[in-house]
């Protein structure tokens, strides 16, 4: 073996010895996924603040719809959920933080879309991210509001016209005669707080 192959075959070694000796880097961890806590504070048929039980229904794309002409219910439990977006302590007899879950389809009500803020129902999620806000509703004295929040960045959709707290409150359109009676068709939410909110309301629960 002539000179050359040999300091060829030494520095290989040296430099697999010297890699041998650096110290392993572990892989990073990966991020810390946490949960949400829901449990049921109240359960009902999905209504209208006149006792509206009959006459709603999920369309075709999942979209809630109001109409008299069809004899559909929808049975709900509000579920207060733990963290939740408007950090709601959750105390009972206060205001309730979480999700309005639908036993029937095994979903939540919620309000996937920022622009048009239709109702629909949607999937539950129980991970402590951006999937929450469009599901997370409030519950106060039996009233139930949407929170307003639509967007991973969790601004507040149609920012001052909700309020000041950092949390909307959106209900129902309603119709002019009588009051409070669910406009027919699609439903989207309406900012409650808002100048023009004369004929948006909070859903309530009824019983059959």
């Amino acid at each position: 073996m002539s000179f050359k192959i040999i300091k060829i075959f030494a520095s290989c070694v040296i430099a697999a010895l010297a890699c041998a000796a650096l110290p392993q880097v572990a892989p990073p961890a990966p991020p810390t996924v946490s949960n949400v806590t829901c449990s049921t504070v109240a359960s009902g048929l999905l209504s209208g603040q006149n006792g509206e039980i009959v006459g709603w229904f999920f369309d075709g794309l999942d979209a809630l719809n109001f109409d008299t002409r069809t004899t559909g219910s929808i049975n709900v439990e509000f579920q207060g959920c733990t963290p939740n977006p408007g950090g709601f302590l959750n105390i009972p007899g206060g205001q309730i933080s979480g999700h309005v879950f639908l036993p029937d389809f095994n979903q939540c009500m919620g309000v996937p879309d920022d622009v048009l803020l239709t109702i629909s129902k949607v999937n539950c999620t129980t991970t402590d991210d951006a999937t929450q806000p469009p599901i997370t509703w409030v519950f106060d004295n039996g009233q139930i509001t949407w929170s307003g929040i639509s967007t991973p960045d969790g601004s507040v959709i149609q920012g001052g016209d909700c309020g000041t707290d950092g949390l909307g409150q959106y209900g129902y359109e309603a119709a002019k005669k009588p009051l409070g009676t669910p406009n027919l068709g699609g439903q989207e939410v309406k900012c409650i707080s808002s100048k023009t909110a004369a004929r948006t309301f909070p859903f309530i629960l009824g019983s059959a």
